[in-house]
């Protein structure tokens, strides 16, 4: 399916499973196929020539073809005939006829007169892709420069309003915990001074006012936890079709949604009882939001198995079993 990097990965993983790895022939072509696939020519010459002592001669016709092949994407004629003419006697070993060899070598003879233009040819090319390639880099620098410039200026001005906003947000919650404190105490004299209870009506007023602040601010951090969300669809979005995405969260998007997930701040109490990481705050986090465990780690960038593992220090910390506790369900029963 042209994913010439997974091809690399399972034969890694084919090889990895040998008892023998000195005489693995068929492992060893798997894996000069997928460094072929990959583009990575040499490696793969390597692992090529490795496969080619094997008894088989499905094992030696492959091997041959893809070093054929890769002769020629290098314009190393004189191998690639080598390689083809080793190539058309292990096909005649297992069966061709006679007249598949004569044409290999009518081809060989006429590939021999067109060396000189087809070398040429490839030079002229090499020097095109070349000139195509310095200016697809440079454009490509241009670009990312500019984009990493915008984006550090993005983020210094949201870390500048989630900060202000911070501030605002405690000092109002500071009085209003004064203004409450005050009218809990005129509420206990307002029987007997009629001063107080004007005093007191205004300060209800003033308290009016302030909780209507606060339900305003909290309306922002609805807001602000909204653009995080909508964030984390397309992260998860362009890792199920391109299976990575460029996206990350920033710090202040992380603390935008830990503040909008832990409310009553019941998590962050465990985190400091338990002596939770930023790292298993976070993932404690994503569960209490409702995403799954496949989320989780494409959301941090992790793998599944670094998921699981941090998951096993985090309920080694709060005191359950590894085997049979599942994090998300106890944290929806502690918090």
């Amino acid at each position: 399916m042209q994913q010439g990097e997974k091809a690399l990965h399972y034969a890694k993983v084919n090889f990895g499973l040998q008892q023998d790895t000195v005489c693995c022939f068929d492992s060893f072509l798997l894996l000069g196929e997928g460094y072929f696939r990959s583009g990575q020519y040499d490696s793969a010459e390597v692992y090529l020539l490795k496969s080619l002592p094997a008894s088989s001669y499905t094992t030696k016709v492959n091997a041959c073809m893809r070093l054929a092949d890769i002769a020629k994407f290098r314009g190393e004629l004189e191998h690639y005939m080598d390689f083809m003419s080793s190539y058309n006697m292990y096909q005649d070993s297992l069966g061709l006829t006679s007249q598949q060899m004569d044409f290999l070598h009518a081809k060989e003879h006429l590939l021999e007169k067109r060396h000189e233009s087809d070398l040429r040819d490839s030079e002229i090319e090499k020097m095109y892709m070349v000139v195509l390639l310095i200016v697809g880099l440079v454009t490509g620098v241009a670009w990312y420069v500019k984009s990493r410039a915008k984006a550090k200026r993005q983020a210094r001005r949201a870390a500048k309003r989630e900060e202000e906003w911070r501030l605002k947000h405690l000092q109002q919650e500071k009085t209003i915990h004064a203004k409450e404190t005050e009218v809990v105490r005129l509420q206990t004299e307002m029987a007997s001074l009629y001063e107080d209870r004007k005093n007191l009506q205004m300060l209800e007023k003033e308290l009016a006012a302030l909780k209507a602040e606060r339900k305003v601010a909290g309306t922002a951090l609805s807001e602000s936890y909204k653009k995080v969300e909508k964030k984390i669809k397309q992260m998860l979005a362009d890792v199920k079709s391109q299976d990575r995405t460029d996206l990350v969260l920033l710090p202040e998007e992380w603390d935008v949604l830990i503040a909008a997930v832990d409310v009553h701040g019941k998590l962050q109490a465990l985190v400091q009882e338990y002596g939770l990481s930023e790292e298993e705050h976070r993932i404690c986090c994503l569960y209490l939001a409702g995403y799954s465990h496949t989320d989780t780690f494409r959301i941090l960038g992790f793998t599944r198995a670094t998921i699981y593992r941090k998951e096993n220090i985090i309920l080694e910390k709060l005191g359950y079993s590894q085997v049979k506790s599942k994090l998300a369900e106890i944290l929806k029963d502690v918090i």
